[in-house]
């Protein structure tokens, strides 16, 4: 893979009206996630940029019929599939390519430029959809993957963290996880960055069985060797005394 290690990459994935709040595709936290967005544009800490903006095809292939078919309404709605307002000023300035799939690496020019950048920094909606989709294109692209967990909405609170979680799974050698302020003030973000996993991690009974056998077998190994040691030192420290008679009661007590 071509890299040429100049700059980080912003992707910014579909941040259009129908995911705004009161819409039918609406996120959970999309303002929060607009603002973080903004703050990374105006910080001016990646010098490339791009967004991209879904809108269905005219001729769709296979379950993208049915797809098409269900969200007719919002394919038909020309200021649905605008992008947020905050960003009109923005795509002035960098490039917007459209897709008809969840993936952004469905554009040629989006996967050119990943390949070429530095890191791939993720942001923009849906968390588990467009966005995670993306994620895993990249990683087989062989892209090192910046996802600010901020800057990310989901269609629900739940279904975000899921989303991270997920994605924290391939770190630390494909993906880092972080938030915009620790991407701001970072320098490189290193492979060996310790990530974040949002929320409680679940665990099978199983697996919770083994761990506490695994904690029991610690324990009684330490123990084992503490005591084996004590033992040890008690047998030097004996058998190396004279055996005399000014030790029967030394001998005696032991």
């Amino acid at each position: 893979m071509e890299q040429n290690n100049s700059s980080d990459l912003l992707l910014v994935i579909d941040m259009q009206n129908v995911y705004t709040k009161g819409q039918e595709w609406a996120c959970k936290g999309i303002e929060h996630a607009s603002a973080s967005i903004l703050r990374l544009l105006n910080s001016q800490k990646t010098k490339q940029v791009i967004f991209t903006q879904y809108l269905a095809t005219e001729h769709p292939d296979g379950v993208w019929k049915e797809y098409n078919k269900v969200n007719a309404a919002v394919n038909s709605d020309p200021w649905l599939n605008e992008m947020m307002p905050e960003f009109l000023p923005w795509v002035k300035t960098y490039p917007v390519f459209t897709k008809s799939v969840y993936s952004s690496f469905a554009i040629p020019e989006v996967v050119k430029a990943a390949k070429k950048a530095r890191h791939l920094v993720i942001s923009g909606v849906v968390a588990e959809c467009c966005v995670l989709s993306t994620v895993l294109s990249a990683i087989d692209a062989g892209c090192k993957v910046i996802y600010l967990t901020d800057a990310v909405a989901g269609l629900s609170e739940v279904s975000r963290k899921e989303t991270e979680n997920i994605i924290s799974y391939f770190a630390p050698l494909h993906t880092v996880l972080m938030t915009t302020e620790e991407y701001l003030l970072s320098d490189t973000p290193k492979s060996h960055l310790c990530y974040k996993v949002s929320g409680p991690i679940k665990l099978s009974l199983d697996e919770k069985i083994a761990l506490f056998r695994m904690s029991l077998f610690r324990i009684f190994l330490t123990f084992s060797i503490y005591f084996f040691t004590i033992y040890v030192f008690y047998l030097r420290f004996r058998f190396m005394l004279p055996f005399s008679i000014l030790d029967q009661d030394f001998l005696f007590c032991c």
